[in-house]
């Protein structure tokens, strides 16, 4: 068997973030083991797992990508950033977006101008 014939096809990227359930149920797959009943659980603890699961794969990639080693893939990892932005940001709580919430948001000092005391 030649090194072309074991190449795979590389893995769809996601897009920040997914399109639908089906587009996520699709992709997910391809990048990490997991189960439908894993892809299909929307609690914190069910979407903290699918993190989990990402985030170690794409240590695991990282770390074979520096070592060199012959099964790296860059689009495999590219699509493991991309699925785990994508599900950092399904998981955040939606900002409400009303003009008194951005007004408050712009009157908190930022963390850089805190004022020290004392000094």
């Amino acid at each position: 068997m030649t090194r072309h014939d074991r190449r795979r096809a590389a893995p769809p990227r996601p897009s920040a973030l997914w399109r639908d359930e089906a587009e996520r149920a699709r992709l997910l797959p391809r990048l990490t083991p997991l189960t439908p009943d894993e892809l299909t659980d929307r609690s914190p603890s069910g979407r903290r797992h699918v993190l989990d699961r990402l985030t170690r794969a794409l240590a695991a990639e990282r770390r074979r990508g520096r070592a060199g080693h012959w099964s790296y893939s860059l689009a495999r990892h590219v699509g493991l950033v991309e699925a785990l932005a994508a599900e950092r940001a399904a998981a955040r709580p939606a900002r409400a977006l009303s003009p008194t919430a951005d007004a408050d948001a712009s009157r908190r000092p930022s963390p850089d101008k805190k004022k020290r005391r004392g000094s």
